[in-house]
């Protein structure tokens, strides 16, 4: 099985937008791996997620480098840092400007090197973004009331390392929660940097294949005009040949009807003679 595709009703996602949740890069089977470096290159958009506990490790970086490598335009690709509540908000902010300044950066301007930010071509920092779907989805389930005893004991665990200590505070700090989780600020960039611009993208890569149609039909034409004109050269030079060797029959024609002539005097003369 290549794909399975599901239909969802979200208010995230307008109805002509495609969630694609690729097999990865490094699957042991080879056709999945090749699903993904085609997504890679044809998607719209891109989110790239890397754990944020493992930003430093090497392994991070090689995958990101190599999802640039399968892709051309690195516009709309994004690197998201999963599961942020790992972290003191303290040090991952530190890993943040770390993973931007010198991860994300220098990919991301490899000719840039020491140019301002206006100079730059990509600003790094605007391709990333630090989540907690965990944090999100759980302060979801508390404004619902739906948040069992055993998730709510993890919450709690969770909004304590982030600096929400206060249990009774909750509910009027659940706003600046979910925008600690990080899930906002991320929906807030898909939709006014994607989303909001989906038929526009639509229709432009309508025009590019319409584009791109004229330019094999007009290559079509111009190929048979051109085979045309060779084959009208050589009928044109078959035809010359055609009345070179013409002229020369009728040339042997009349020295052979001259030849005829004199054989039939000669005879006449001779039998005069007779």
């Amino acid at each position: 099985m290549r794909e399975v595709e599901v239909g969802i009703h979200s208010n995230l996602f307008p109805n002509d937008v495609y969630l694609v949740d690729t097999p990865g890069l490094d699957d042991v089977v080879e056709t999945r791996s090749n699903v993904t470096k085609e997504y890679l290159d044809k998607a719209d958009a891109v989110l790239a997620c890397i754990k944020e506990k493992d930003i430093h490790e090497a392994s991070e970086t090689k995958f990101v480098s190599r999802v640039m490598a399968n892709r051309s335009e690195w516009k709309t690709l994004f690197v998201v840092a999963t599961q942020k509540d790992l972290d003191k908000p303290s040090d991952y902010e530190k890993n943040r400007a770390h993973f931007v300044n010198r991860v994300l950066d220098p990919m991301f301007n490899p000719l840039e090197s020491g140019a301002s930010e206006k100079r730059k071509k990509y600003h790094a920092e605007r391709h990333f973004f630090g989540i907690s779907a965990k944090m999100y989805t759980d302060s979801l389930l508390y404004e619902q009331g739906v948040l069992n005893e055993e998730d709510y004991d993890e919450y709690v665990s969770i909004l304590r390392k982030a600096g929400y200590r206060d249990e009774s505070a909750f509910p009027e700090q659940i706003g600046n929660i979910k925008k600690d989780s990080g899930i906002p600020f991320l929906k807030q960039n898909l939709e006014s940097r994607l989303f909001q611009n989906t038929r526009k993208i639509l229709y432009a890569k309508m025009s590019d294949a319409f584009q791109d149609f004229l330019k094999q039909i007009h290559d079509i034409v111009e190929d048979g005009t051109e085979v045309c004109n060779e084959r009208l050269e050589i009928l044109a030079a078959n035809e010359t040949s055609l009345k070179e060797r013409r002229n020369k029959v009728d040339e042997v024609e009349a020295l052979v009807s001259q030849i005829k002539t004199y054989i039939d005097k000669v005879r006449a003369d001779v039998g005069g003679v007779k």
